[in-house]
């Protein structure tokens, strides 16, 4: 209303073509650059449906949209900042189990562990031109003969909301008992869900102070 004179009150209350974003969050679920998200998501996947280990793994192909080479490729990290931007030992992490939502896997000793380093040494890539950003597929070949494949994009909002929850709450308790212990932080989730309900958010406050 303060930059036109046509303002029409109808069309700023009226629901948005695309939605409201705020119905479509992204959330962060591994403490890395959000770009390596998908790949992890992809190796996660694969991990757990056939219960892989890093020695039944051949080869690793990563299909990414190039210019994710120039953003989160650091091909040999030497410490745990650099391992957050780079693919091969994110998906390295992924494959062998690691936890990548807590901080304390973003060690030097896990960018020079020697399972690590092996598994990110078989990976390879093939870059693909204006693909999303957030769009991955990776490919395994199996020491055993088999070849896998996953395919996921981190732009797109997990439509299961309680099972994004669920991960959220590993997050959390990952980034916080650390600092605060087990059983704080379980209160402080607790009571971070029934904000609505705290009848004095200094108590918030206290149970969040370190």
């Amino acid at each position: 209303m303060t930059h036109g004179p046509d303002f029409t009150p109808e069309a700023a209350l009226a629901t948005p073509e695309a939605g409201f974003y705020l119905l479509v969050n992204l959330f962060k679920y591994h403490a890395a650059c959000y770009f390596t998200h998908a790949p992890v998501e992809c190796a996660r996947r694969l991990r757990g449906e056939h219960r892989l280990t890093p020695e039944m793994i051949a080869s690793i192909t990563l299909k990414l949209d190039a210019s994710c080479d120039r953003v989160c490729n650091i091909p040999i990290p030497v410490d745990g900042l650099q391992s957050k931007f780079s693919l091969r030992q994110m998906v390295a992490m992924a494959l062998a189990g690691v936890d990548t939502a807590s901080l304390g896997a973003y060690s030097v000793e896990n960018a020079c562990d020697p399972q690590l380093v092996g598994l990110r040494q078989r990976v390879r890539f093939e870059w693909q031109e204006n693909w999303p950003q957030t769009l991955s597929e990776i490919e395994l070949d199996l020491t055993d003969g088999r070849r896998l494949s996953a395919r996921h994009d981190a732009g797109v909002p997990a439509p299961d909301v309680a099972a994004q929850g669920e991960r959220l709450a590993a997050k959390f308790d990952a980034l916080v008992e650390p600092r605060l212990g087990a059983s704080r932080t379980r209160e402080l989730r607790a009571m971070i869900s029934g904000l609505d309900s705290v009848a004095e958010i200094g108590s918030l406050a206290r149970l969040a102070a370190g």
